[in-house]
């Protein structure tokens, strides 16, 4: 099995609350195979930034030693655009496009790399054909 991680989850091991963290160890322990998305990185690495917070910086970019990095390929950008756009076609009420353009971004990964996502809020990822596990 492989893993997409989503920001929610990114946060959590970050701060390291016991069930992501102890997930992702089980997770790596096991030899699975668990990505750091892009996206994620991204949006947890700018607020990290933004606070100052140098150790958990640091700490971030230790755990992408861990982890595997798999930048995306135009394939992967058309679709999370066709994601997106079915998204919005389908009439869901999304109150935030900066959160779907980013999910969809992850949920595209994912799809790519046939991989599962882990994250806190399956809600937000209205896609179909995208796998999720739970990490509430």
């Amino acid at each position: 099995m492989a893993l997409v991680l989503d920001a929610d989850v990114l946060s959590d091991i970050l701060r390291k609350r016991r069930k992501a963290y102890d997930r992702l160890r089980r997770a790596l322990s096991a030899g699975e195979v668990v990505y750091m998305s892009p996206v994620a990185y991204y949006e947890v690495l700018r607020g990290l930034l933004h606070k100052r917070a140098r150790e958990e910086v640091e700490f971030l970019r230790n755990l992408c030693l861990s982890l595997e990095w798999n930048d995306f390929s135009r394939p992967v950008w058309e679709e999370a655009a066709k994601l997106w756009a079915d998204c919005r076609t389908a009439g869901h009420s999304l109150s935030d496009e900066r959160r779907l353009e980013g999910d969809a971004l992850i949920a595209a990964h994912a799809r790519s790399l046939d991989a599962t996502v882990a994250t806190r809020n399956v809600k937000h990822f209205r896609f179909l054909g995208v796998e999720f596990e739970d990490w509430n």
